[in-house]
């Protein structure tokens, strides 16, 4: 007999589906609906930072700290909180905050890397861009192939920086890499989009986008590299 999720769970399910999509709004809805129905911790704990990231993504950069330091509350480092909320330091302009952040994280090796994406934004921030790709590119070689998560989360910073700097060949090569390894990342196939669009090569743009559309993926307000 086939074992039915949660209903928590199953809310949560459909938010990380439309989150992926670029769906953020929708998101919430099923998210707070989730909330109301969570009573166990695991369910609590991806609720929490998936209405965290989509309010992120939406720029609601007071209300998505206010949920990452909940949520780190409870849970601790559970996937990218910490790393979010340094982010979110450096968009409030708080970069003593963020920089004090990054030494922290970076004296733990689990979580050293997200330090050291929170530096590498603050280089980036001040125009110091082949510094912060030095940063990105030692991270990457230090971490294991297995750690997928990990690298992409690295690469993806990468793809920021040097779209910020016009080098967009290494961007879609890297972007590309994440598609090979995972086709089902609409979020990194909308960035693609994005590109090609910006790039002006509206053929290869109109055939990512009816590829996206056709499995439900908002186009517009894609989330940005590295952002």
């Amino acid at each position: 007999m086939c074992r039915q999720r949660p209903p928590a769970r199953a809310k949560n399910n459909l938010a990380s589906v439309l989150i992926d999509a670029g769906r953020f709004e929708e998101a919430l809805v099923q998210i707070e609906a989730g909330l109301k129905l969570a009573s166990r911790d695991e369910d609590l704990m991806l609720l929490m930072y998936n209405q965290a990231y989509a309010l992120f993504y939406l720029q609601e950069f007071d209300n998505s700290l206010e949920a990452f330091r909940k949520t780190a509350k409870r849970f601790g480092a559970y996937r990218h909180t910490y790393l979010f909320i340094g982010v979110i330091y450096l968009k409030q302009g708080r970069v003593k905050k963020a920089l004090e952040l990054a030494d922290q994280l970076e004296a733990q090796p689990a979580l050293k890397y997200q330090g050291e994406i929170i530096k590498a934004n603050v280089m980036a921030n001040e125009n110091r861009n082949q510094e912060a790709i030095d940063i990105l590119i030692r991270a990457l070689a230090a971490e294991s192939e297995a750690e997928i998560y990990i690298r992409q989360r690295l690469q993806l910073e990468l793809v920021g920086i040097y779209m910020k700097q016009g080098r967009f060949n290494e961007a879609y090569r890297i972007l590309i890499e994440i598609t090979e390894s995972f086709p089902q990342n609409y979020s990194v196939w909308r960035m693609i989009y994005m590109m090609l669009e910006a790039g002006g090569d509206r053929e290869r743009a109109e055939k990512v986008k009816a590829f996206l559309e056709s499995r439900g993926v908002r186009v517009s307000n894609a989330p940005r590299p590295g952002s």
